[in-house]
């Protein structure tokens, strides 16, 4: 006791530095955990995804609800959150910030009430709501958690913790300083203040790409010829240096979480016009139609009418669509040839080829 010193220690269950201890390795662990939603492969198919939401003709909509905006949110936090939950207020759908479900005995979704928490840019709101209330939209979920939506992150965890971790090492390794690092003899002044090295650095420093005039290792700075190097100084670069096997690692993990959110790699790594079409429709076919069928799906069952969202597929088949007005054109061609009015002819051709 004061004034002495001494350390109190207290008495109490032995289990207590045990419980410690894993309390502070769960602390450290989420201290250094990677975000999976900062890399750039999930930012890459979210904002394709919500760009392609926000392009999509709305019909149907007897509110005008479903705005541009909206489709944009909904489709990000598929990707990104593995679910878009918004609540129908006077002002318009607003993006619910988490939900806990709840609802003893009620197996059916029907059935299910949630606690939700409206984000404000200075509180928070907490409100017990029913699903009836809801705008839900999930990515997948499993017949084990089927009120847990998920995105393709928790799927495929493993490689979206290596393309984090990948991420995360580049960026530490891009971090560190960067210089070249030249060699010379000990004899030399190194003394800032020195007239010969003050001028060879002001060289280098202002450099910038042009060449600079310095000494030649082979005077051997002012050693005998048999001192002298058989070449001239070779710099060696102080900084970011990654292997291949690092880079390789960081492009696969790349390349495995595109494939796992339904984004085709060719659609940025095609090198013909061809390739990046068909690129361009896969993605388009396997995710952006199924994911848009299922928000049109949730929005029909809301507002109890017939809401259709249909992304704009201009590009899907632009070589088709060049083949057909060459047909229209020569069917027009033929037909005006053959005594038909021009007005006449058009309509023909429109009947041999409606439009979608």
């Amino acid at each position: 006791m004061w004034p002495f010193s001494r350390t109190e220690k207290r008495t109490g269950d032995d289990n207590d530095d045990y419980t410690y201890s894993i309390i502070a390795g769960q602390e450290s662990a989420l201290a250094d955990a990677v975000r999976v939603d900062q890399t750039a492969a999930q930012e890459v198919v979210a904002g394709e995804l919500g760009r392609a939401f926000l392009a999509a003709e709305v019909t149907g909509d007897p509110y005008g609800l479903v705005t541009p905006e909206w489709l944009n949110l909904c489709g990000r936090d598929l990707v990104k959150r593995g679910q878009h939950v918004s609540l129908d207020t006077a002002e318009g759908l607003l993006p619910v910030e988490s939900v806990y479900w709840k609802g003893e005995r009620a197996l059916h979704e029907r059935d299910w009430r949630a606690e939700i928490t409206l984000q404000g840019p200075s509180y928070n709101l907490t409100r017990n709501v029913s699903r009836d209330k809801l705008i839900v939209v999930r990515w997948a979920n499993t017949s084990g958690r089927p009120f847990d939506g998920q995105g393709a992150h928790h799927f495929a965890s493993l490689a979206a913790r290596a393309s984090a971790e990948s991420e995360r090492a580049a960026g530490d390794d891009q971090a560190t300083p960067v210089a070249p690092l030249i060699t010379v003899p000990s004899s030399v002044n190194l003394d800032p203040d020195d007239p010969i090295t003050k001028k060879l650095r002001a060289d280098l420093a202002g450099g910038k790409g042009k060449p600079a005039l310095v000494p030649t290792m082979n005077d051997a700075w002012a050693e005998d010829k048999s001192s002298a190097p058989q070449r001239d100084w070779n710099p060696t670069r102080m900084g970011p240096n990654p292997t291949a096997p690092q880079v390789n690692a960081a492009s696969a993990a790349y390349t495995q979480m595109l494939a796992a959110y339904g984004m085709p790699v060719s659609m940025w790594s095609a090198t013909t016009a061809q390739a990046a079409r068909e690129g361009l429709r896969l993605w388009y076919m396997g995710t952006v139609l199924p994911m848009a069928k299922l928000v049109q799906s949730e929005l029909r069952r809301y507002f109890a009418t017939e809401i259709t969202i249909k992304p704009d597929n201009y590009g899907m088949d632009l070589q088709g669509r060049a083949a057909a007005a060459r047909q229209k054109a020569s069917a027009l061609k033929t037909l005006i040839e053959a005594g038909l009015s021009l007005e006449e002819a058009r309509a023909e051709v429109a009947a041999m080829f409606p439009d979608e």
